[in-house]
């Protein structure tokens, strides 16, 4: 990680990565507070990892990471000030930061200290139809997984779409509609050009894999 970019070392020398997230990272950055960035290796996922303060903090409050392998990129809010990677420790253990400052295991379990690990995540926008025509959807399809492998399929998952016509105007929220093993399908009325689907939950002791989740549409006519 630079102050402008991120950058990799291949077989030609120096080359810049594709980050679509950038103005995520280098437009909130506390750039008086380069010091306390820390790069955080995942070798379990092939994943690196930058904790960094966002531009109106003193301590790491935010992250961006890249998947090496998959080549894809996610971003959010945790704080990490000091970090090493899977060890004869076991996984890779993770300091706070602040008054928050114990040490964290990661990739263990599938709760927070006994507590619900909410988690979510939410996807970009996507093109249902193309200039003025509009897309009816009356139908989701989930299709997770639900529990670990040979496990109980107990998980309760929600799953939130946001519809709109343009990428800047307010979208309309549809859900959170909550699924489980038993659900065949979520009945919908979305009427829209672009959707963005959110997946979130917070039980206690569960975990969940994302699918291949489909839908159910029709062409509605021209907006």
């Amino acid at each position: 990680m630079s102050p402008s970019q991120f950058n990799i070392l291949g077989p030609s020398g120096h080359d810049d990565i594709f980050c679509p997230v950038w103005d995520v990272v280098f437009q909130n950055i506390n750039q008086n507070q380069y010091s306390k960035i820390r790069c955080a290796t995942n070798s379990l996922f092939s994943e690196v990892t930058w904790y960094y303060p966002s531009i109106n903090s003193t301590e790491n409050d935010s992250y961006v990471t890249y998947n090496a392998q998959l080549k894809q990129w996610t971003f959010g809010s945790l704080g990490r000030s000091a970090w090493i990677d899977q060890s004869v420790l076991g996984s890779p253990l993770g300091s706070g930061t602040g008054s928050n400052a114990y040490i964290y295991q990661h990739e263990i379990g599938n709760d927070a200290d006994g507590q619900a690990m909410a988690c979510s995540f939410q996807t970009g926008f996507m093109e249902l139809a193309e200039a003025d025509y509009l897309t009816f959807v009356d139908q989701i399809w989930p299709d997770m997984k639900f529990g670990n492998y040979n496990g109980v399929q107990n998980a309760n998952v929600n799953l939130t779409f946001f519809a709109t016509n343009y990428p800047g105007d307010t979208p309309t929220q549809y859900g959170p509609y909550t699924f489980t093993k038993a659900t065949e399908y979520i009945s919908t009325r979305i009427r829209a050009r672009l959707i963005a689907v959110q997946i979130s939950s917070n039980d206690v002791g569960t975990f969940w894999r994302l699918g291949d989740i489909r839908y159910r549409y029709q062409p509605d006519g021209k907006f």
